[in-house]
């Protein structure tokens, strides 16, 4: 049972270390991986440095930055999932058109090949804190291709959603949502930019 000052939710080695007298202060190295809980995490390793440990963190800090310059009209995050790495060129540059059409920042997690049409609201990152960024409260819409892991966060943050479901049990989960007034579903391989963009004003304005 972790210690009862701290919350249930944290792991019990890491209640451990935050408890005074439990752990000798040592040299931690933090790690985010796809999916970490960074700005949730800053608290804990706060506390581990109170505590004398050593803590290296490997973070992109860059991220709050963006966050954080986004000013009144916040953030978009964008994920197709780890499976797509790179997107046919013409869509690629659909997708970027649209993209520079809106005030928000757009953190897009894309691998592939950069667009040439790429605008400067629009960041492409090889990985990003997904969960965090859809906790934020500058965070306005999430574009997302409708996996359960990405509709549950999207769900669980109140963010609305366009869904660009590419198969399997992702169409019916966009269906459920839009169903429900998540957000708005997308044929990836039919839409253009300008369905992109309206879908997005629609479901950033209509929030």
């Amino acid at each position: 049972m972790a210690p009862a000052d701290f919350p249930a939710s944290l792991p019990l080695c890491v209640c451990l270390l935050l408890a005074s007298g439990l752990a000798q202060a040592g040299r931690l190295l933090v790690v985010p991986m796809d999916g970490s809980h960074w700005f949730t995490m800053q608290t804990v390793v706060e506390k581990l440095l109170h505590k004398g440990h050593e803590v290296v963190v490997v973070v992109p800090e860059e991220f709050e930055a963006y966050v954080n310059a986004s000013g009144e009209h916040g953030i978009v995050v964008f994920s197709l999932g780890s499976m797509v790495s790179e997107i046919p060129e013409k869509k690629a540059m659909e997708i970027a058109e649209a993209l520079g059409r809106i005030p928000q920042t757009v953190l897009w997690r894309y691998t592939g090949t950069r667009p040439s049409n790429l605008a400067k609201n629009t960041i492409l990152v090889k990985w990003l804190p997904q969960n965090d960024l859809l906790g934020h409260p500058k965070t306005r819409a999430f574009i997302t291709h409708s996996g359960s892991h990405g509709i549950y966060e999207g769900i669980c943050n109140g963010v609305p959603m366009v869904m660009m479901p590419l198969f399997g049990d992702q169409m019916d989960n966009a269906k459920r949502m839009e169903t429900r007034g998540a957000g708005v579903t997308l044929n990836v391989l039919e839409m253009t930019a300008d369905d992109l963009e309206n879908a997005l004003k629609t479901v950033i304005n209509n929030k």
